[in-house]
């Protein structure tokens, strides 16, 4: 008999557990179910939930992809010279802080590349 990982044991324990507490929970309001069905549905509704994200996440236009996202640069602070860079979004309030990664449902993904860019960030 080889090595078994003491994380795998203790995970199986812990799901066994979790599964007689989630059956006895239900039972507890009167639902009577069958353990081996009550898990596929489960599992099923499981894949269902992260399938969900999957979709969510083709569908998703993420800041820096949209047409109102642009870095904001400040080329003059108090007579310095100084070149900041600021993630933003010009669909709120004409230029809201944000971030590359955030997202709205306002978002519309950029149609072509234009120069402002995530690669502009550097300069």
């Amino acid at each position: 008999m080889g090595y078994e990982s003491p994380i795998h044991l203790i995970n199986d324990r812990m799901r066994i557990e979790t599964e007689g507490m989630i059956i006895k929970a239900i039972q507890k309001v009167g639902v009577y179910i069958d353990r081996d069905e009550l898990l596929k549905a489960l599992a099923y509704d499981r894949d269902q939930y992260l399938k969900g994200y999957e979709d969510r996440d083709k569908e998703l236009v993420r800041c820096k992809e949209c047409e109102h996202f642009e870095y904001d640069h400040v080329e003059d602070v108090d007579g310095v010279p100084l070149i900041v860079a600021h993630e933003i979004c010009r669909f709120w309030s004409g230029g809201s802080k944000t971030s590359e990664n955030g997202y709205c449902s306002f978002g519309k993904r950029r149609e072509c590349d234009d120069k402002n860019t995530a690669e502009d960030k550097d300069l």
